[in-house]
């Protein structure tokens, strides 16, 4: 996240170049197809 923008991949895929987050709030997961896992989440600081 850069200037309040921030840049999602998953599993090298870009799923958005330039999402907008507003100033606070929480971190979801989303998984549209019944029971998701998921595995090695990575949260970096830049």
């Amino acid at each position: 996240m850069k200037d309040r923008k921030v840049h999602c991949t998953c599993n090298g895929e870009i799923l958005e170049t330039a999402l907008q987050l507003p100033p606070t709030g929480p971190i979801g997961l989303e998984g549209d197809r019944g029971q998701m896992e998921y595995r090695h989440i990575q949260i970096l600081e830049r």
